[in-house]
C-alpha cells in the first residue's frame, strides 16, 4: 500500500507474478476488478526500500476456500469460475502482456461460452483474492439471510387503483344508452367540456343531487357520500370517458371522405345449414406407391366441403391429380351421400351418426375454376345455386380457407405423417422425400381421422342460439350443432334423388348407337339395357348408323 502518492501505484495491490526479475505483475485491489499491470522490478524494489511502499494486511484474509450450502444459481456460478480459474493456470504466459492476457480471456468466453466481460471479471476477482475463486460468491458469504429473506409485499405496479368512492359496479349495457344520449346532447350539440357533461349526465340521466357531485375538476366521478355509486348505479368517469371516445371515433370514421366498413363474420345473415364453401388445396405431404414403398408418387390434392353455419366439415376428396371438375364432384359426391360407405372402405370405427352430413345444399361457394369449365356448367341445373367467387379473394370463402389451416396444422402427439415439410422451405430443411412412408390409401385414413377431430370439436358458445342451449352437450360440437340445425333450421337443405350423380356430376359427351353396341371413344359397350329399349333394332334399320 502507497503511504505516499505516487504515478505508477494509485492504491492497495497485490503481487500476482514475475517476469524473469525484469517485470513484476500487479493487481489493484480497490474498486471495480481491473486487469493486471505490469512495473520494472527495479522501481518496484526501490520502492520498497525508501519506504514508500508498505505491507498492510490481506483484506481476503477470512475468505474461506470450501462453500457449502449456496443457491443454485450461486453454486452454478462458482463451479464456472473455478473452471475459469483451472484454465487460465494452463495457458502459458497468461499475465506477460497484454495481448495474451485477452487471448486467454477469449478462449475462456468460448470454452465456457459466457461473455468476455464476465470472464473478465472472474479471473481478475480472482487474482485479487490470491487466486481463491470463493470470491466470486462472496456477497452469498458475507450475508447469508439474503437468499433466505422472504420477499415482502411491494407497491402495485402500473395504474394505481381507483379509491372505492370513483368505482363502479353498473354494467356496461345499463349505462351505454344513456352515456350515448349524454354525448350527443352536451358535448355535440351543446358543446361542453367532456367534465362538465358528465356532471349533467349525473344529474339528469342518473338522478344524483347536485349536492352529492365535486366540484373538482381533477376527481369528476367523485361522489362526496360514500356509497353512492352503488346506490345510484352511476358510471365512473372511466367508463364515460372511453364510451366518449368510441362514440366519437365513430363518428370520425363515418363522416370522412373514406370511411371503414364494419368488418363481419361469415355466419352473418346465414338462416340455417345449407350454406357451403369448397376449395381444394396442397397437402404439403410426399406420398409412397401402395405397391413399392420405394416409388414416390407427389403429393395430394385434397377438397373440403364446409357447412358455414355449424362450421362443420361436409365432404371431402382426395386426389394425386390437379384440381378439377372431376375431382369436385368426388368430393360433392361425398357431401351428398350417407358416410358409413367411406368408413367401411377405409375401416374406421364410426356412425353415420358420427358425421350427419348427406344433404343437398341451398348454396354452394366456390372458386373460378372447376365450376366455369364446360363440364361444371351442368351443376346449376340440379337446383343448388352456385355463387362463384372473384379471382384472387380468398376472404370471399374464408370459412373454407380457414378449414384448409386447420387439417394442415402439425399434430405431432396425435397424427405423426412422415413426409410432412414446410409450404416454404427453407436452406437445409427437409422436402420430406427420404421420410415418405404413407401410401394415398393410408392418408385418406388419417385424413378422415382428423376430419372427425374437427368435426367434434367446440363450438363457439356466442354463436349457439338461445333455443339450443336446453339440448345440453348434443349442440356443444360442431357435429352436434349441426344435427340440431338440420332439425331445428329446417328448409335449406334436401336430400339426393336417385340419378343425381348420373345427371349432375357425371360428365356428358355423345356417342354413337351401332347394331353391335354403343360405340365411344373407339370403344364398344353392350348391355341389356340398349336391347329392351329397342336401340339396337333401331341402329340396324339405319344404313347411316
Amino acid at each position: 500500500m502507497p503511504n505516499q502518492p505516487l504515478t505508477d501505484i494509485q492504491g492497495p495491490v497485490r503481487v500476482v507474478g514475475t517476469i524473469e526479475l525484469n517485470k513484476i505483475i500487479l493487481i489493484s485491489l480497490e474498486g471495480a476488478p481491473t486487469a493486471p499491470f505490469r512495473l520494472d522490478y527495479d522501481i518496484w524494489v526501490d520502492l520498497i526500500n525508501s519506504g514508500k511502499l508498505e505491507k498492510i494486511t490481506d483484506p481476503f484474509l477470512g475468505l474461506p476456500y470450501v462453500v457449502s450450502k449456496l443457491p443454485d444459481a450461486a453454486t452454478k456460478r462458482f463451479l464456472a469460475a473455478l473452471e475459469a480459474a483451472a484454465m487460465f493456470n494452463e495457458i502459458a504466459g497468461a499475465l506477460n502482456n497484454g495481448t495474451t492476457f485477452r487471448k486467454a480471456i477469449l478462449k475462456i468466453s468460448k470454452d465456457l461460452k459466457v461473455g468476455q466481460k464476465t470472464a473478465t471479471r472472474w479471473i481478475c476477482q480472482w487474482l485479487q483474492a490470491g487466486k481463491n475463486p470463493v470470491v466470486v460468491v462472496r456477497k452469498f458469504l458475507e450475508n447469508p439471510s439474503k437468499t433466505l429473506r422472504p420477499q415482502g409485499i411491494g407497491n402495485k405496479r402500473g395504474r394505481p387503483t381507483c379509491t372505492p368512492q370513483l368505482a363502479s359496479n353498473a354494467p356496461a349495457h345499463e349505462i351505454s344508452q344513456k352515456i350515448e344520449i349524454a354525448f350527443k346532447i352536451y358535448i355535440q350539440q351543446q358543446k361542453k367540456r367532456w367534465v362538465d357533461a358528465y356532471r349533467e349526465m349525473l344529474i339528469t340521466q342518473f338522478k344524483i343531487p347536485e349536492s352529492l357531485i365535486a366540484t373538482d375538476d381533477k376527481n369528476p366521478g367523485l361522489l362526496q357520500a360514500p356509497g353512492a355509486m352503488e346506490k345510484y348505479r352511476a358510471p365512473s368517469w372511466s367508463q364515460f370517458r372511453y364510451r366518449c371516445r368510441q362514440i366519437n371515433n365513430l363518428d370520425s370514421e363515418t363522416n370522412s371522405e373514406t370511411p371503414k366498413g364494419s368488418r363481419g363474420k361469415a355466419k352473418d345473415n346465414i338462416p340455417g345449414p345449407g350454406h357451403y364453401e369448397i376449395d381444394a388445396t396442397h397437402f404439403q405431404i410426399q406420398l409412397v406407391s401402395r405397391i413399392t414403398s420405394s416409388l414416390l408418387i407427389g403429393r395430394p390434392i385434397v377438397y373440403l366441403i364446409v357447412d358455414i353455419y355449424s362450421g362443420m366439415i361436409t365432404g371431402y376428396a382426395v386426389s394425386l391429380e390437379n384440381p378439377s371438375w372431376a375431382v369436385a364432384a368426388l368430393a360433392l359426391h361425398n357431401c351428398f351421400s350417407d358416410k358409413v360407405r367411406v368408413f367401411e372402405r377405409l375401416g374406421l370405427p364410426y356412425k353415420s351418426a358420427d358425421w350427419p352430413s348427406f344433404h343437398l345444399p341451398t348454396l354452394l361457394r366456390a372458386d373460378r375454376a372447376e365450376f366455369i369449365s364446360n363440364q361444371g356448367q351442368e351443376f346449376p341445373a340440379s337446383g343448388i345455386r352456385v355463387e362463384v367467387t372473384p379471382a384472387m379473394t380468398p376472404e370471399a370463402k374464408g370459412t373454407v380457407e380457414g378449414k384448409h389451416a386447420e387439417v394442415k396444422r402439425p399434430q405431432p402427439g396425435r397424427f405423426d405423417l412422415p413426409g410432412r415439410f414446410s409450404k416454404k422451405l427453407e436452406r437445409r430443411q427437409s422436402n420430406g422425400k427420404k421420410e415418405a412412408a404413407l401410401d394415398i390409401f393410408t392418408f385418406e385414413q388419417i385424413l378422415v381421422e382428423i376430419i372427425m377431430d374437427l368435426n367434434g370439436e367446440p363450438v363457439n358458445p356466442k354463436t349457439l342460439p338461445p333455443d339450443a342451449l336446453p339440448h345440453g352437450a348434443k349442440v356443444a360440437s360442431r357435429a352436434g350443432f349441426h344435427a340440431w340445425a338440420l332439425e331445428h333450421r329446417a328448409g335449406f337443405t334436401r336430400s339426393m334423388p336417385p340419378n343425381f350423380l348420373f345427371e349432375h356430376l357425371l360428365k356428358s359427351a355423345n356417342a354413337t348407337v351401332t347394331p353391335t353396341g354403343l360405340q365411344f371413344n373407339n370403344e364398344l359397350y353392350c348391355c341389356d339395357r340398349l336391347r329392351e329399349l329397342g336401340l339396337l333394332y333401331d341402329a340396324s334399320k339405319n344404313s347411316r348408323r
